[in-house]
């Protein structure tokens, strides 16, 4: 079992441009969230602050009215419309007694504490419906210590602080929405010349390496990993010369010995004893392997080097391959395997002839050596407009794992196979042409038989 932390993690290896919005949009929400208190901080202090002040003069001016023994001339204690959302009340009470008694239905507005002169005190005032604000300031009127109150109701302030908070959030909602989306727009940006460049290395060709990759300007960052890989193609490209060059010169210098053992072979079976021409039989059929082997080598390290290029011309692929059918029905023969090509008129097509009746024989010979005895190998072009020919052979010891084998130099299915007639390069050779002229050739497993497509052909019109 993973922990929380542990799929999170994982979700955000998976991909860099998931770490990216994650990081930016988790540091623009903290800022945004953080705007978002602080403004909402002072813009609470700058309104009861000003309320405050505006309260406190009130207060200084009712308490000269009172100082001045004009106590009658403060204002009703509340306003005559019932309509208007802000009430005042003006109060003069002892400040010991509460002589001074609220009247029925107006708040009490007596200070929590005592009065210092000259210290005004603010202090909040419980409403059925609310709260008000009120400042009491310590006064003498007529030589009398007196205590003036003024309160004002909060609810309009109270009102103007919710639809400011309202809009303030409703601001920061859509800045985050912004700032999410622009986040997602700069990512893949920023990534673009990564994803520019993971498709020029997606683009390789394994048999055909450049000395230096293609790619659009990186950035500082990517520099040096272009670099090394740079380098590491190099080195690859230069193993896979020496590899070809190998092949090459190996071929090259193993045809006139195995000419020369042919030779030999032949003229001493011809003056041997009955009994000695069995075994010179076989070396000649071992020479033939060989020889086989290293014909497919030559044409393998020159296709795969690009010294050999297609010549296409118009032909007709029903017509080839019935004549090379014929070729491997005999082949088929001696094991009973029989070819069945479904019948179909001309399929005129653009390609090479040499290379593609090659790469016919390498597929029809393999699957009259390694279909099972007694069997049928399906031939059949499929869609007119884009042939396709497929193959189809009973294959009941190969499995899925296999597939991937299919092509490899030298690759076997068992060791028994290591002696027969083939050299193992057969259908090595037929990808590698069919790629020279820009075939596919792909493998899969059909309820235990193989089948093996080639194509699309191009028509004579493209």
């Amino acid at each position: 079992m993973f922990s929380n932390n542990g799929r999170v993690g994982r979700w955000l290896n998976v991909s860099l441009a998931r770490r990216l919005l994650v990081v930016q949009t988790a540091g623009l929400l903290l800022l945004l969230g953080g705007l978002f208190f602080m403004l909402d901080w002072s813009i609470d202090r700058q309104i009861y602050g000003r309320m405050d002040g505006d309260l406190l003069d009130h207060a200084r001016n009712y308490a000269l009215l009172v100082s001045a023994g004009h106590a009658d001339e403060l204002p009703t204690q509340e306003p005559a419309d019932p309509g208007v959302r802000t009430r005042e009340w003006v109060r003069v009470l002892t400040p010991a007694a509460r002589r001074g008694a609220a009247p029925a239905g107006t708040p009490d507005l007596a200070p929590p504490h005592a009065v210092q002169p000259g210290r005004p005190l603010f202090y909040d005032v419980p409403l059925g419906t609310g709260r008000a604000r009120a400042v009491a300031l310590a006064l003498r009127a007529r030589g009398l210590p007196r205590v003036l109150v003024v309160a004002e109701d909060l609810s309009a302030k109270d009102w103007l602080e919710h639809r400011l908070h309202f809009a303030l959030l409703i601001g920061v909602v859509l800045a985050s929405a912004l700032g999410a989306l622009l986040a997602v727009a700069s990512v893949r940006r920023g990534l673009r010349p990564l994803d520019a460049f993971s498709a020029a290395v997606a683009r390789l060709d394994p048999e055909h390496l450049p000395e230096t990759l293609s790619a659009p300007a990186l950035p500082l960052e990517l520099v040096p990993l272009r670099r090394a890989l740079d380098a590491a193609l190099a080195r690859v490209a230069a193993a896979l010369q020496r590899e070809r060059r190998f092949s090459r010169d190996v071929a090259h210098e193993l045809r006139t010995p195995l000419a020369e053992i042919r030779i030999a072979a032949e003229l001493a079976e011809r003056e041997a004893a009955p009994p000695a021409r069995a075994a010179f039989a076989a070396v000649l059929q071992s020479a033939e392997r060989l020889q086989r082997t290293i014909d497919s080598l030559l044409a393998l390290t020159r296709y795969e080097a690009g010294l050999a290029q297609p010549e296409p011309e118009p032909l007709d692929l029903a017509a080839l391959l019935a004549q090379r059918v014929a070729l491997a029905s005999r082949l088929g023969a001696a094991r009973g395997v029989r070819f069945d090509v479904a019948q179909c008129g001309e399929r005129w097509v653009l390609s090479d002839p040499a290379l593609l009746e090659r790469i016919l024989d390498n597929l029809l010979q393999n699957a009259a050596a390694y279909a099972s005895p007694d069997s049928v190998v399906q031939l059949d072009f499929g869609d007119p407009a884009a042939p396709l020919l497929q193959i189809r052979n009973a294959a009941p010891d190969l499995e899925a794992a296999d597939l991937v084998h299919l092509g490899e130099r030298f690759w076997r299915k068992s060791p028994a196979r290591e002696s027969d007639v083939h050299g193992g390069l057969g259908l090595a050779l037929a990808r590698t042409l069919a790629g020279v002229l820009g075939l596919e050739l792909r493998f899969s497993l059909d309820a235990g038989a193989l089948v093996a497509e080639l194509g699309p052909f191009r028509s004579l019109d493209t």
